[in-house]
C-alpha cells in the first residue's frame, strides 16, 4: 500500500488478481520450475514492478 498509493480496497483487489495470475501460470508449466517457467516469471515479474512504479507516481 506504501508502494503504490492504494488503499486497502484496492491492495487487496491487487493481491487477490496477482495471486491468482501466477497460479494460472504455474498450473499452465504444470508446476515444474523449468527454464520457461523462469524466464515467464521474470517476464511477468518486470510487467508487475513497472505498474508498480505507475499507480506510485
Amino acid at each position: 500500500m506504501m508502494k503504490t498509493g492504494l488503499d486497502t480496497r484496492q491492495a487487496e483487489t491487487l493481491f487477490i488478481y496477482i495471486l491468482h495470475g501466477s497460479f494460472a501460470v504455474n498450473r499452465r508449466h504444470n508446476f515444474q520450475k523449468d527454464a520457461q517457467w523462469q524466464a515467464d516469471t521474470e517476464m511477468l515479474q518486470k510487467f508487475v514492478q513497472v505498474g508498480y512504479n505507475q499507480l506510485h507516481q
